[in-house]
């Protein structure tokens, strides 16, 4: 991580955050909306790496890399959940669209 500047650290996790939120804004089917809330918990984690290691380089804090692990493990089990609930709502209804489950009443 020495030979490239922070900038582009910085303008990658950016993109990244980037294409989360255009999935999130974009896209009306279930599993994109999830992908693009993962793809910015990513990159909101890759920052809170870069961040650390460019306040202390070469040194990561455990204090951060636990939050970044305890994080990443939070969301897996969060995307489970969703990726369960979607499979149920599939099953029930018969689509994956935001706008037609919007509607529905249970």
């Amino acid at each position: 991580m020495t030979h490239i500047p922070i900038q582009v650290y910085f303008s990658l996790c950016f993109a990244i955050y980037a294409v989360g939120i255009y999935i999130l804004i974009a896209k009306r089917n279930v599993l994109r909306m999830l992908l693009g809330i993962e793809l910015m918990l990513t990159a909101s984690n890759m920052t809170f790496v870069i961040v650390n290691y460019w306040m202390s380089p070469n040194v990561i804090d455990p204090l951060v890399r636990s939050i970044v692990i305890i994080s990443m493990a939070v969301g897996s089990i969060i995307a489970a959940l969703a990726i369960s609930l979607t499979i149920l709502v599939f099953r029930v209804f018969k689509t994956r669209d935001v706008r037609k489950l919007s509607k529905l009443r249970w």
